[in-house]
């Protein structure tokens, strides 16, 4: 019973042990009760044996277990501190992490992850994600983790991610999540904020922009020049300040614009900056245009990562304005220094003549002239105004020109100095570039070398007595008005130098300083007391035409006035005797003894005579004051001419629009073949059109080449009204009235028919209600013949019939356009030895006769047929043509258009370039420019044809001034081709050319 009880217990704490592990093997073996001992003595042999066998197995699988349940333990105790270290981790790493399910569930997020998505962690947990993102986001993000479990690769990008709370930006990574089986099951996810940053990105690249846009549009030039002075980067202000176009400096040294004097501080500044230094200097560069401008550089040193000077980043403003307002202002204190010192000196001496040089001197030094001189004006014995130099003061280096001829009793009006003359004596102020005066003013000043000058007038006593001057004889120069009103205040002081003494000689000798001023004044000077002459000069004399001197003393003034004038010069004298007052200068005219009229102004005042009242009168002598006027008149009327600009600039405007809307319309349809010719041909129409606008200025100038041939005029007056429907209002009707015989001229085809085309025009444009016009031909009964229009229009009032001829005369609205009209028609009559006959009446039409001769004289040497030009287009044969054309675009357009004629050809930019080539083989024929740099066509032509015997030569040009080339055309020594031409007419005149 005992025993058993034994067994019982041990089989207890054995297979306890398996539960309890350690514990119970401790209490099986170091148990104080002698369990050994009472199982071995009570049992039997067998028993002792079977049960030790159990125990002891027993025991080895209490060890084991109790193995494997301590390393469980340790394993369990390491899983739980893995899991505290990952918690901690996700609770303060700074992005958002998350695993989700195949459903797109969320199993784990972090704290951030939850705060983004703006719930608890609880509330996340087993929801989708779709309960937080946007519609579109979750779809995407869906099928990222689908992709993701089924590949089972990762993805890594940068996603703009919607929240129903708004969006953010993410860098996110996504990566599979095996299970236990090793299959991918669940997508864990890491994502990092990156909306800030987005952010700044975006803020930095607005505030590049702005920095960019504050550089680009600095009125101050902005510029990085490295250390050997080469241009890496400049802004468009400091593109314009050194005048070259934009961007292209870059790549450029500094070197190129300083001049050889300033490159040794332009290096000192490079010197100063490698040390560290920012410096600020000045700078004098040359342009590319040639104008020289003032810079103020602040440069700065760049250093690279090591330290080192690598390059100066510079601000560059332009003060050449500023310098340019401070030397003026300089100048202008200097003269007008120099003025207080004139009107000191000059009241300091008696006569102002004497110390003339020595103010001349001070006022050109003080102006930084080369020059300066006073010019008198006088009248010659005759009346005529003269004009001499009294003074002059040079600069060193400056040659003198007072000895001159030209400028000692130089006649004012005769010489072209009309304008300077109305100019001056109306106080104003000649000034500027003397390349910039008009022809005539040219002469004298481009004689002494004067690039600039200024003149103005001196008065004495309100007269004008002459003009003080300045030359510059080194630059263009632009007189400042500050300089300009110094310089008139110079002339004032010496004016009032010049009336002082004056009036402190008469106040010594009254009497003969008046006897010599009034006798040697061009002014007729009379006293007058009770009508009679009480005293004249000989001015006075000379106009009333009697030999003095005194030669009209005791004259009554009605001796020298015409009839119908008598009654009121006697009039104003009693009123000007009675009431003392000066009327105002009026005109008058004088009745000489031999029955010549002279137009006079004269001046009246009332004075007294020994004693008496009396009435000085000044008369002076407006022949030449009318001439001048005339001149003036006549210039003005020509300058009409400057209507013409407007109006070529409106057509060329319109023909220039029409070809520009085309040549897009040909771009825009380029594939379009049909499209192509047609706007082709509307290119081709524009450019004759403009061609005829051309050929009409050169005819209305003389410059036109007239190519005279043998033509018949009944068929240019046929042929030339197939045209007039399109030319001339659709509701007059054409009638034509030729010669039964052919009336053979020698003419200029083109110019003849320009003839017919202006006189219809002009006759359509009288007949606006419509009317009849009548083109007929017939001998003349000297033995021409004759063209005749014919129109029933409005008629010319007689009064216009004279000026109808006119350059730019026209009864239209100016709105309609001027336009050359019958001044064209005139010129090309008048230049073929023929005239025109006008006969009209108002109300019922005008007829214009126009006369030529059968053979003209004169320009046409000799009658001769035209050469005979193959039909259609001339092709050439092979034969070696030299092209001369300076313009680029032509030389190549033509050089093409030849080749494709069929001719070897040989293209060159100038006369010398053609000279250059060799001898062999020779050229058949030369095709050139009529103007070209430095030789001209003609010129060329005749040094070839020294060389090649035998060379055709064809001129091609659109303005012909040379005279030798005009005979060559007209006698058939030389071809002309008139720019532009098209095709067939170049390859007709080359095979001409070749056929002669």
């Amino acid at each position: 019973m005992k025993t058993e009880t034994k067994v019982v217990i041990l089989s207890a704490a054995v297979g306890g042990s398996l539960w309890i592990g350690d514990a119970a093997v401790d209490s099986l073996f170091f148990s104080k009760e002698p369990f050994l001992d009472v199982l071995i003595l009570e049992a039997s042999p067998y028993e002792l044996y079977m049960r030790t066998t159990i125990l002891l197995a027993m025991v080895a699988i209490g060890v084991i277990s109790a193995a494997l349940l301590r390393r469980e333990r340790l394993a369990r105790v390491a899983l739980i501190e893995s899991q505290r270290r990952f918690a901690a981790f996700m609770e303060h790493f700074p992005g958002g992490a998350f695993i989700r399910d195949k459903e797109c569930r969320f199993v784990f997020v972090n704290p951030m992850m939850a705060e983004v998505l703006g719930r608890p962690v609880s509330e996340v947990l087993d929801r989708p994600a779709s309960d937080f993102l946007a519609p579109e986001t979750a779809e995407t993000s869906k099928a990222q983790d689908r992709a993701i479990l089924e590949t089972g690769e990762a993805f890594q990008g940068e996603d703009p991610i919607r929240y129903r709370g708004g969006t953010r930006h993410w860098m996110v990574s996504k990566f599979p999540i095996p299970d236990e089986r090793g299959q991918n099951a669940l997508v864990g996810g890491i994502s990092i904020d990156t909306t800030d940053l987005k952010r700044a990105e975006e803020s930095l690249r607005q505030s590049e922009g702005r920095y960019h846009a504050l550089v680009e549009n600095l009125a101050e030039g902005l510029t990085i020049v490295d250390r050997g002075e080469v241009i890496r980067y400049s802004n468009p202000a400091n593109d314009r300040i050194f005048g070259v176009a934009p961007g292209s400096l870059v790549g450029r040294s500094v070197r190129e614009f300083v001049e050889e004097a300033g490159l040794a501080a332009l290096r000192r500044q490079g010197e100063a900056r490698a040390e560290g230094l920012t410096t600020t200097y000045e700078l004098e560069i040359s342009r590319p245009d040639g104008e020289r401008r003032s810079l103020l550089v602040t440069g700065t040193p760049q250093s690279d990562a090591e330290g080192r000077f690598a390059a100066t980043f510079g601000i560059v403003r332009d003060i050449t304005e500023r310098k340019h307002a401070q030397a003026a202002l300089e100048r202008r204190d200097a003269i007008l220094t120099a003025v207080a010192f004139a009107a000191q000196k000059l009241l300091a001496v008696p006569r102002w003549r004497e110390c003339c040089g020595e103010v001349l001197g001070r006022l050109g030094e003080a102006a930084g002239a080369s020059r300066s001189y006073i010019f008198e004006f006088f009248s010659a014995a005759d009346g005529t105004l003269l004009v001499s130099q009294r003074f002059e003061w040079v600069d060193r280096g400056v040659s003198s020109q007072i000895e001159r001829p030209e400028r000692q009793n130089l006649p004012v009006l005769a010489a072209g100095y009309g304008r300077w003359l109305e100019v001056l004596t109306h106080d104003g102020i000649i000034h500027g570039a003397v390349d910039a005066l008009p022809g005539p003013e040219r002469a004298i000043p481009e004689s002494g070398g004067v690039v600039s000058l200024a003149a103005v007038p001196i008065f004495v006593a309100g007269r004008p007595w002459g003009f003080i001057g300045l030359d510059d004889c080194r630059t263009r120069r632009v007189w400042s008005l500050t300089e300009l009103e110094s310089l008139r205040a110079a002339a004032g002081t010496i004016g009032a130098a010049i009336q002082r003494e004056i009036a402190e000689g008469a106040l010594r000798d009254s009497e003969e300083r008046f006897r010599t001023l009034v006798e040697t004044s061009p002014d007729g000077v009379g006293i007058l007391v009770d009508g009679r002459v009480a005293f004249s000069n000989l001015a006075m004399d000379h106009l009333v035409g009697l030999d003095g001197p005194g030669g009209s003393v005791g004259r009554v003034i009605t001796d020298f006035l015409p009839e119908g004038n008598r009654a009121a010069a006697l009039e104003r004298v009693s009123r000007t005797t009675g009431q003392g007052e000066a009327p105002p200068p009026f005109e008058e005219t004088l009745l000489r003894p031999d029955g010549t009229l002279v137009t006079v102004e004269i001046a009246q005042t009332p004075t007294t005579w020994a004693g008496d009242r009396a009435v000085q009168v000044v008369v002076r002598d407006l022949t030449q004051r009318k001439v001048v006027q005339a001149r003036l008149a006549e210039v003005q009327r020509l300058e009409v001419a400057a209507l013409l600009a407007g109006g070529i600039a409106h057509d060329f405007n319109n023909l220039l629009q029409a070809v520009l809307s085309h040549t897009q319309l040909l771009l825009a349809h380029s594939e379009d073949v049909e499209q192509v010719r047609a706007r082709a041909r509307e290119i081709q129409e524009r450019v004759a059109h403009g061609a005829s606008l051309t050929r009409q200025l050169l005819v209305f100038s003389q410059r036109e080449v007239v190519k005279a041939e043998r033509v018949d005029l009944n068929e240019v007056v046929r042929t030339t009204a197939v045209l007039l429907p399109h030319l001339i209002r659709e509701n007059v009707t054409v009638h034509l009235d030729l010669a039964t015989s052919p009336l053979h001229i020698e003419a200029d085809l083109v110019q003849l028919e320009q003839v017919v085309i202006n006189l219809a025009v002009n006759a359509s444009e009288a007949m606006p209600g419509g009317g009849l016009l009548t083109l007929a031909t017939g001998v003349a009964g000297d033995g021409g013949v004759q063209l005749v229009v014919r129109d029933t229009g409005c008629g010319i009032p007689e009064g216009l019939r004279d000026r109808i001829f006119e350059p730019f005369f026209s009864t239209k609205h100016a709105s309609e356009g001027a336009g050359l009209g019958l001044a064209v028609v005139y010129g090309i009559v008048n230049r073929h030895g023929g005239h025109i006959e006008v006969e009209s009446e108002v109300g019922k039409g005008t007829t214009l006769c126009i006369t030529l001769p059968r053979k003209v004289s004169g320009e046409f040497a000799a009658v001769r047929e035209t050469a005979g030009a193959p039909p259609g287009l001339g092709k050439g044969r092979g034969e070696r043509v030299l092209l001369v054309e300076d313009e680029t675009g032509a030389r190549e357009a033509l050089n093409e258009l030849l080749t494709m004629l069929g001719y070897e050809v040989v293209a060159v930019g100038s006369g010398e370039e053609a000279q250059a080539l060799p001898d062999q083989p020779p050229f058949h024929l030369l095709l050139t420019d009529l103007l070209l740099p430095k030789m001209s066509g003609a010129e060329v032509a005749r040094a070839l044809r020294a060389r090649w015997e035998g060379l055709k030569v064809i001129v091609m040009s659109g303005f012909a001034e040379d005279e030798a080339v005009r005979r060559g055309v007209a006698t058939g020594a030389v071809r002309f081709l008139k720019k532009p031409f098209d095709l067939a007419t170049l390859g007709r005149e080359m095979r001409a050319a070749l056929a002669d």
